[in-house]
């Protein structure tokens, strides 16, 4: 919503603007998805599940096609696109000039250039990002989809300051209020994590290392059945922890 314009996308890949005193249509934007379907792509490759960000006379969204759109809110004609060639666009936000965008399979948080669409960097996540992407002072904040789950906490540059395993995956939008941030997971649990007004205690300047021993032959015994030890190892290792395996020898 801004000002008089309520802009929204739907599942036949449309982008529309409509008056919210009155309902009356504005314009309306047709994506590429519009002339996909499901059998001709073996996915959905239609459908608008992102909401729209708007700044500087410009509306931000995508959708299943796999392409970011800039389009001007007066007219509603396409100003740029960054095209990501298949990966679903799952969400965005905005702060000042810079649109950061949650990615579908590619797994990544984007920031881009509001004004003309141009990438200004990246960052790689454990998983794809279904959460819509909160923004608290200097600070984003979003969920992944690993089956471990994890909320992440990014600087404006792109740097992770921490991350946090909250054990599931989470489709939930961080909330912030007062200093402490709200997420919830896939199987039914709330955590509200306290903040901290010391920026330099929330980087992390040490390694975290997970051992783990598979079995030496198949018929070996051992405590954990059912690959319970492998789904333990990959908690930690998509938490920020190294596998013995890959530590680098001094």
């Amino acid at each position: 919503v801004f000002d008089n314009n309520l802009v929204f996308g739907n599942n036949a890949g449309y982008i529309t603007n409509i008056n919210r005193n009155n309902g009356e249509l504005i314009w309306k934007f047709a994506t590429d998805g519009v002339n996909n379907t499901f059998e001709s792509k073996s996915n959905d490759r239609k459908s608008i599940y992102c909401s729209a960000s708007i700044a500087k006379g410009v509306v931000v969204t995508g959708g299943r096609d796999g392409i970011i759109y800039g389009i001007d809110l007066k007219t509603g004609k396409e100003k740029w696109r960054n095209d990501h060639k298949g990966p679903w666009i799952l969400s965005t936000a905005v702060k000042d000039e810079t649109v950061y965008v949650g990615c579908g399979s590619d797994a990544l948080l984007q920031a881009l250039d509001i004004n003309s669409g141009k990438e200004k960097w990246n960052y790689k996540c454990p998983s794809a990002i279904f959460s819509s992407i909160t923004i608290a002072g200097d600070m984003l904040y979003f969920n992944d989809l690993h089956f471990s789950g994890n909320l992440h906490a990014i600087d404006l540059d792109g740097k992770e300051k921490w991350s946090f395993p909250v054990g599931a995956r989470s489709f939930s939008t961080p909330v912030v209020n007062n200093g402490i941030i709200y997420s919830c997971t896939e199987n039914g649990t709330l955590y509200a994590l306290q903040g901290n007004n010391d920026h330099d205690t929330s980087i992390n300047t040490f390694k975290k290392l997970v051992y783990w021993e598979g079995k030496k032959n198949p018929d070996a015994y051992s405590d954990f059945q059912n690959g319970v030890d492998e789904f333990i190892r990959d908690y930690f290792i998509a938490s920020g922890y190294i596998p013995k395996e890959t530590v680098p020898r001094n």
